[in-house]
């Protein structure tokens, strides 16, 4: 666009105000937020990725994929208390949202509630019946709780979609 109005014989002036505004915007969008903190989670630095999450959120209340990043991030620092709370929250807002509930069943995986962990990946399978993780982590939950042939069936609907990890684990899937 700038080479553009050069070209066209726009001033300097207004071509590198124009370049401002853009770059204004740019430092304006939560999604550009959001990206800058996945990479720095990636990056294992969650500070800066809480940051970039946090700037995200406050660009846009209504964006959810910073707040279940920042979900995800206490995860895996194993603040589950933190994360657990975001995934709740999540799970207010729209409860239709089948990585939160997914979220909060690893945290109660994690912290030995197999009972409810089950019910929330069950809760996320309705919502996403097509996902492998799902039922994989369905499966996690049933061993939990001492049924082994139910979480048998769970791995091999898992590694029927695909799932890598749930093949080794379901006898049919070799």
């Amino acid at each position: 666009f700038a080479r553009a109005q050069l070209q066209t014989g726009g001033s300097p002036e207004k071509v590198l105000a124009s370049i401002d505004s853009g770059l204004q915007a740019c430092r304006d969008l939560p999604s550009l937020h959001n990206l800058n903190g996945r990479l720095h989670a990636q990056a294992k630095d969650y500070a800066a990725a809480e940051k970039a999450f946090a700037r995200a959120v406050a660009l846009d209340s209504t964006y959810l994929a910073p707040k279940l990043n920042q979900a995800l991030i206490s995860t895996q620092q194993k603040d589950l208390p933190t994360a657990k709370k975001r995934f709740d929250a999540l799970i207010r807002e729209q409860s239709t949202l089948g990585e939160a509930y997914s979220g909060r069943g690893v945290v109660l995986l994690l912290k030995g509630d197999f009972r409810e962990a089950l019910n929330d990946f069950q809760r996320a399978r309705k919502i996403r019946p097509k996902d492998p993780q799902v039922f994989f982590l369905e499966g996690r939950a049933l061993e939990g709780l001492q049924q082994a042939d139910k979480a048998k069936e769970r791995y091999c609907d898992a590694a029927k979609l695909g799932h890598r990890a749930a093949q080794k684990l379901c006898p049919e899937a070799s």
